[in-house]
This record gives structure tokens, sequence and C-alpha cells, in this order.
């Protein structure tokens, strides 16, 4: 057994450090995590919270491989090459764990498991159907689920994993969590200043957008949703785009071809410390999708006193945490655009509203989000599968000790 005063050591393997929904809450848990969890973190594709990563781990290490999306299949020798990168961080860093969070690691994580008979752990923030579709629908053929100790995740997700066949011993539920102290309300002359100095009217409505810029990401709903504003003639608001990618490009021009160009604001990559002051900018903060995952971008807003508007899609993972015209608005997955903009509208013209769902919103982090609880959980988790760890390496070891057979 692994005691609770006892290092145990992470090897934590990124896709990218660009900000993100997964990377904002992954900083956050680490940095809430007793000092007895020791964390290396690896990553593919570097980016601006690269400095934010190295105040949390032990090392930060670059794997020497870049992927895209949707490169994975087109590139098996770079996954090859990076598995065996993985391979000799895990012996020299003396990793107990492999933490994983999307496919590309999950896949080459597992298989450096379990060459070094090491322990994985899995972190998922959204449904696979919904950010992994090949993944999902080939699950059972991958078999990557019987070389991983745990899955961390959120209500729906485990119940996904579960109808997969994943055993519930498996499966670790993730309280929902955002790093209250640095997401916090900002106070009014700091909110207007700030968005003066972005050219910000102080009559303006500000619909927001925080997080990694991809062609997979809603942020091009945010575009719709504006574009939908402005048709209906409805004129008296700013775009705020916080965040850079690979689609910057690609978004750019749905921005202009939107029409939205004289109202859209992009501020590309910012460090994270930064996000809290942007985030305070802004009157809403929409996520829409057929059915959204994950959330954190909602819930850092919620933290900073934002009201949100989203899908109540068919997983009800948004309403978890949201209560219609309580916490936040929750919209209908059918005809979500247009839905949205009704919100927005109605948020636009009541400020008793906005000021209930921030207030109510700021409470309900306060009271149920408390990043320490989801920290206690993923620092329990690290210490039972480092204790599998242990007894696959010393089961290995008795068995190379042990005399031959006469």
């Amino acid at each position: 057994m692994i005691p609770s005063t006892q290092p145990v050591r992470v090897l934590n393997i990124m896709e990218g450090l660009d900000l993100g929904g997964q990377q904002t809450y992954t900083l956050s848990l680490l940095r809430h995590l007793p000092r007895t969890i020791v964390v290396d973190t690896a990553f593919m594709n570097d980016g601006e919270l690269r400095p934010d990563f190295e105040s949390v781990s032990r090392r930060v290490l670059d794997l020497g491989t870049r992927f895209q999306v949707g490169e994975t299949i087109r590139r098996p020798f770079q996954l090859l090459r990076m598995t065996r990168r993985i391979v000799s961080l895990i012996r020299a860093q003396q990793s107990d764990i492999v933490l994983t969070h999307s496919i590309v690691s999950h896949l080459c994580g597992a298989l450096a498991a379990l060459v070094t008979r090491t322990k994985q752990i899995r972190l998922v923030g959204g449904s696979m159907a919904s950010i992994e579709p090949t993944y999902a629908k080939y699950f059972g053929w991958f078999h990557l689920h019987r070389l991983t100790a745990a899955y961390l995740g959120f209500p729906a997700v485990l119940e996904e994993l579960r109808a997969k066949g994943v055993s519930r011993q498996r499966l670790v539920l993730l309280p929902w969590a955002v790093d209250a102290v640095m997401f916090a309300p900002a106070n009014s002359s700091d909110r207007y200043a700030r968005r003066r100095k972005c050219g910000i009217g102080d009559g303006e409505f500000v619909i927001g957008w925080s997080g990694r810029i991809a062609a997979n990401m809603q942020v091009r709903h945010t575009v719709r949703l504006a574009e939908s504003l402005l048709r209906s003639g409805f004129n008296r608001f700013r775009l705020l785009i916080v965040g850079g990618g690979p689609w910057e490009s690609g978004l750019r021009r749905q921005i202009e071809e939107a029409g939205l160009a004289s109202r859209a604001i992009s501020t590309g990559w910012q460090p994270f410390r930064e996000i809290p002051h942007y985030l305070s900018m802004m009157d809403v903060m929409p996520l829409l999708d057929d059915d959204p995952q994950g959330g954190s971008i909602v819930r850092e807003a919620m933290s900073a006193g934002v009201p949100v508007v989203t899908v109540n899609g068919i997983s009800g993972s948004q309403a978890d945490w949201i209560t219609h015209m309580e916490t936040g608005i929750l919209i209908s997955p059918e005809d979500y655009i247009n839905c949205a903009a009704e919100a927005v509208r109605m948020l636009e013209d009541d400020a008793e509203l906005r000021v209930r769902l921030a207030t109510n919103g700021r409470d309900y982090v306060l009271g149920s989000m408390g990043m320490d609880r989801a920290a206690d959980v993923f620092a329990d988790t690290c210490r039972r599968v480092a204790r599998l760890t242990k007894t696959f390496r010393d089961t290995d070891a008795a068995r190379d000790t042990l005399p031959p057979t006469l």
C-alpha cells in the first residue's frame, strides 16, 4: 500500500499546451494537488500555457512530435516514435502512473505503459461520440480500456463508457470544479477600463468566447449566433474572441463572410493569468452545439460572474450544473442558434436578469464546484493506481528472481 505521505510520480501527457477547456481544467487541478503527487508534463504541441504548466510540474518535456486534428491515422510511424519517447520518459522519470487525455495520448500512453509495466489513468473531458467519433465507433476494436486502470470523468461521460462495457471499478466520478479564486468577478471600474482599452463602448453588449481556435470547436457556432443577431436587426453588440489555434485563418474568413469584421475582436494567444480579465469584459458566454460536452469555459464564466447560455442536449451534461433562468439559460438543441439569439436579446433588455444569473452562477460555483474536492478525488485515484503499478512490477521482479525449476 502507498501511504498519502509517499510521493506518487505522474507523467502527464498533453496533446497541446494552448488555451482550451481541457488544458485550463488540468492546470487548475494540478495547482490544487498535494505535494506528494509529483507531476511531469510531456507535450506534443507547444503553446502559450507552457509557463503555467511549468509552474505546476516538476518538469515540462517536449515529446518531439507534432500532431494536428485528423493527422493521427496518416502518421503511424510518428505514433510509434512518440510511444518510444514516452517509454523512455517513464523510465527516466521513474513514473508510477501515465495520465492521458484524448485519443492520441491515450493510444501511445497505453502502449508505453504496457511496455514499462506502468498503469494508466485517462481524464475524459467530454463525450467520445462528440469529440472522438472514430474512436467511439470502434471502441471495442481498440481494446484500450483493458489497458486503462481508471477513467476519470463527469457523469454523462462515465455512463457512455459503462454502456461500452467498461467495468464500474475502472470508472471514477470527477466532481465539476473551477478555480473560483482565479476566476473571480472584476470590479466595475476595472471591467469598463479594460473594455474601453479594447475599443468597446460602455453601451455595447459583449458576446464572448474563450478557448482554443480549432475547426472542431464551438467558436464557429458563437460566430453563427452573432450573424443571426445582426441579420435580425440587433446591432448593439461586439464579439470578443479570446484564444488562438490552428483555425485562426478559417475563423477570420467566417467572420468576414458573416459581415462581422467591424464588430469582432480577436485577441489571439493570451497568457492564462489574463483570461479572467477578458471574461470580466463579457456580458454573456454562449456554448453552442447539438450536445455540448465538458464546458470548462461555461463554469469559468459563471465563476467570473458572467451570465451563460448553453444547450441542454441529449446527454444532459450542461443541466448538471445549470438551472434554467437561475444559474444560466438552457436552450433546446433544436434550432439552437436562433434560440440563443433570443436569449441574448432577452439578456440585453433585462439588466436585472443579468445580475441575477451572474450572482447565482457565482454563488453556485462557490458552494458546489470547489477545485479542492476534484483534486482530492484525483490524488486518491493516483495513490490507488500507483499501488497497482507497484504490485504489477513487484510480481514481475519476483518472477525474474525465482530459482529455475528442477
